[in-house]
This record gives C-alpha cells, sequence and structure tokens, in this order.
C-alpha cells in the first residue's frame, strides 16, 4: 500500500509540474533516479549523526536547446519539486528517527519540499566538463516555507546522464523546529545541520 501510494504521489506530482507547460519534442518530464542520494548531518552532545532519506520523489522538465551566441547544446531544467518524507528518514537509531519525526511534525507536515523558482540552465563541451550553477528555490520545512539559495556542481557523465552535487548548511530553528533531544533531555541535537545531495538524472 505504501508503495502504490508513492506511485500516486509520483504521477501527482508530473501532472503538477506538466500543468500550464505545452510539452514538445525538445521537452521531457522527469525524475532523478533510483541511484540518487540524499542526506542530513548533524552534531549531538553525544556524537555526530548522519540521516538519510530512504525515499526522494521529484518531478521535473527538461528542455534541450541550442545557445544562438556559441551553438552549444543547452539543458534547461524547470518545474522542479523534490519531496522527501519524513518517516523515510533513517539514522539507524529507532529512538533518534521518532524523536526526529516529532521535532519535524511529521503527521501534520509529512513532507519536506524544495521547489525550484525558475529554470536552472546549463552547457557542456565535452563529456566529464563539471560546473556550478546557483538554484534558487522555496524549501519547506514542518510546514513553514523559507527560499533558498543551493550552489549545485552538475558533473556530465555521458550524452544523456547528469549528476547534480551539492550541500547547504541550515539551522532548525529557522524553520520553528526545536532541536530534538533524548534520554529526558540529556543528548541534544546541535541546532545546525547540513544538507548533502548527490542526484543522478537520465534525460532518456
Amino acid at each position: 500500500m505504501k508503495n502504490l501510494k508513492s506511485v500516486y504521489l509520483v504521477l501527482l506530482l508530473i501532472l503538477i509540474s506538466a500543468a500550464g507547460f505545452s510539452q514538445t519534442k525538445n521537452s521531457l518530464i522527469s525524475r532523478f533516479q533510483a541511484e540518487s542520494k540524499l542526506w542530513l548531518e548533524g552534531t549531538s552532545t553525544l556524537h555526530d549523526f548522519t540521516i538519510n532519506a530512504k525515499e526522494i520523489i521529484s518531478s521535473l522538465i527538461i528542455e534541450n536547446s541550442v545557445n544562438e551566441k556559441n551553438s552549444k547544446e543547452e539543458l534547461k531544467i524547470s518545474n522542479l519539486k523534490l519531496i522527501i518524507p519524513v518517516k523515510k528518514l533513517d539514522s539507524g537509531k529507532e529512538s533518534m528517527d521518532e524523536n526526529m519525526q516529532e521535532a519535524l511534525l511529521a503527521e501534520d507536515n509529512p513532507n519536506i519540499i524544495f521547489d525550484l523558482n525558475s529554470k536552472a540552465v546549463f552547457s557542456f563541451s565535452n563529456i566529464a566538463d563539471s560546473l556550478k550553477i546557483k538554484a534558487a528555490g522555496n524549501l519547506t520545512v514542518a510546514g513553514t516555507k523559507k527560499p533558498i539559495d543551493l550552489m549545485v556542481t552538475v558533473i556530465k557523465h555521458s550524452e544523456n546522464k547528469f549528476e547534480f552535487k551539492g550541500d547547504k548548511k541550515l539551522l532548525m530553528t529557522d524553520f520553528g523546529v526545536e532541536p530534538p533531544s533524548m534520554f529526558w533531555g540529556t543528548v541534544k541535537t546541535g541546532n545546525e545541520i547540513t544538507v548533502k545531495f548527490d542526484l543522478f538524472l537520465n534525460r532518456k
């Protein structure tokens, strides 16, 4: 049933992304590949920790075009939506996961959501080239939406396969989240958390 719900959500994202967009032979509705990873790194009074996103739901539109000035092929990404189900965040420690879900108000706000504000445009001369782009969007955590900027390294592995890597430091309290504590408050997590991602896209 959970897998069926995920399929429905992906289909819904695709419909939302396509709304108001006339798809042509140069555009493609897509998503990030299953090998993609996203995780959180933080600190506590006991030890550092890592929380892995066991499920990443995504939807985006890819457009191919040619830059008139330099005749290079350009790849444009728009309508990007990235969803991380809070209950799919896994630290490997059940008590920590439960505290994190409670702090993130998972029952009322089950997803962490990133929406890209505008098109991200990039072009490459050769395979294995890489470049950095700035992605501006909105991040919603525990029901609170904030604008954020991301610096993303884009690597071209082949004519069709691209990798997007980056990280972003965030303060939990900026989203109204009180850093979780455990063992009757004797162990407390730090306010700052780093979100890291390594996402793969195949434009076929």
